[in-house]
Order: structure tokens, then sequence, then C-alpha cells
């Protein structure tokens, strides 16, 4: 079980599962996730200044159960059928509204079969611009101080916003 904390680089905002068990997450926002899951993107198009503003985030953080290539935020989730959403957090110019994207749901990736988590994790991070973390394994969450997210379990892996992964580090960066 996972007993460290990650300091999340700041501006930060959590979206946070509304049925889910365990502790959400506090961060500089944060928002429990109720309606369409789609409703996140327009969320944080407003955090971020709207349409001509460039006030990005460094964090997002996605706090919801999850299977591989699903992530069950709100009442649909993300998964395959919705992932252009995540073009909306590019800016016209192609910026990125979020710098990364922590996923925090259990078992998001996989790397075989129709459901390959490994390809979804990789479209979220080139539809948005955004550097994604997630991991392979069944999460234990417990009760974090604001800013912080609990150490990741099992494999993890950093996508960058070209859709490559390499395995991650551990440590978050401000970019």
């Amino acid at each position: 079980m996972a007993q460290d904390k990650i300091k999340i680089p700041s501006r930060s905002y959590a979206a946070n599962q509304y049925s889910l068990k365990v502790h959400p997450y506090e961060m500089d926002i944060a928002k429990t996730v109720r309606g369409y899951a789609v409703e996140l993107i327009d969320w944080i198009v407003t955090a971020t200044g709207g349409e001509k503003a460039n006030y990005p985030l460094q964090s997002l953080i996605l706090n919801c159960h999850g299977k591989p290539a699903h992530l069950h935020l709100g009442h649909e989730g993300f998964h395959w059928d919705n992932l252009n959403a995540w073009t909306r957090l590019r800016h016209k110019d192609g910026t990125p509204r979020v710098k990364t994207i922590y996923i925090t749901a259990c078992n998001v990736i996989s790397f075989t079969g129709p459901k390959d988590g490994n390809l979804f994790c990789g479209a979220i991070a080139k539809n948005a611009n955004a550097y994604v973390i997630a991991s392979d394994t069944m999460q234990s969450p417990s009760a974090c101080p604001k800013g912080y997210i609990d150490e990741y379990e099992g494999g993890v892996w950093e996508y960058t916003p070209l859709g490559s992964n390499r395995s991650w580090d551990g440590e978050p960066k401000a970019r």
C-alpha cells in the first residue's frame, strides 16, 4: 500500500468522482464531477481564462475509478468515443491549457486488446498537448493534505504530448 505522498505543482485542479468512496483530493481548485465528464473540459477552459486568456494549469488530477481505457468520471466517463473532447484543452495556437494530467484511477493502462489503455493514455496526452501520468495497477488512496496525491502503485508511465511513453521517474515537474 502506498504511504508516501506526491507534492503536485501549482496551479492545480482536482476533478473528483462524485461516487468515489475514498478521500477527494484538494488542490488550488477542486471540483466534484457529478454531471457528464466532458463538462469537466468546459470547467477547465473557464479556469484557464476562457478562450482568449492563457492562464494554464500546471496540474490536473483525475481522481476516479478506472479500468483499461476508461475513466469513471461523471455519468458516462471518458473513453475511446469521447477522446476528441481533450483537444479543447489546447488553445487555438496549440499551447496547452494543462501542462500535466495525473490520472489516479486504478488499472487505466493496459497493453493488449481493443481496450488498450496504453494507446488511450497516449491519445489523451496527444489531444490535450499535455503530459499524462498513470498506472496499470490497483491504487490505495488515503487522506492527503491539500496539494498532494498518494504515491502511485505498480507500473507508472509518463506520456508525452506526442503520445509516446516512458517509465515515470516519480518526480512531478513544473513545465
